[in-house]
């Protein structure tokens, strides 16, 4: 009986070993190198319009989501004050995510969802 469990045992192992081979070999290999699209120049980068330091809590929300809150309140205030400053800085960056490939998917408009204010609200044809 020993002998039979012997034999169980060598060919389980033998099963996993080549199990774990087959594994190894099917695994894609690591590139040596990654190759990134080239980052903007700093002069590309457009400046930070002024009137848009009254929302600088929102560059944390994402680290923070507790901060949505108060972004959202500083959002809502400047778009009732200077309608125009945060709507040319949704345009430039929209331009500039456009131009560099930065998350296709990325309209601009996701701080306009997360608060909770129409995404139509800088569209001139569809004021929110």
């Amino acid at each position: 009986m020993g002998h039979h469990v012997r034999r169980l045992v060598l060919v389980l192992l033998f099963a996993a070993a080549a199990m774990a081979t087959s594994e190894v070999e099917t695994t894609p290999p690591i590139p040596d190198q990654i190759v990134l699209p080239p980052l903007p120049s700093p002069a590309d980068i457009p400046a930070t319009p002024p009137c848009l330091n009254s929302i600088t809590v929102c560059g944390v929300v994402y680290g923070d989501p507790s901060k949505l809150a108060p972004c959202c309140v500083a959002v809502k205030k400047l778009f009732k004050s200077d309608p125009e400053c945060i709507c040319n800085a949704v345009g430039e960056a929209q331009k500039f995510a456009k131009k560099w490939g930065v998350n296709n998917t990325v309209d601009g408009l996701e701080m306009f969802r997360q608060c909770q204010m129409p995404t139509t609200s800088c569209d001139p044809r569809k004021p929110g």
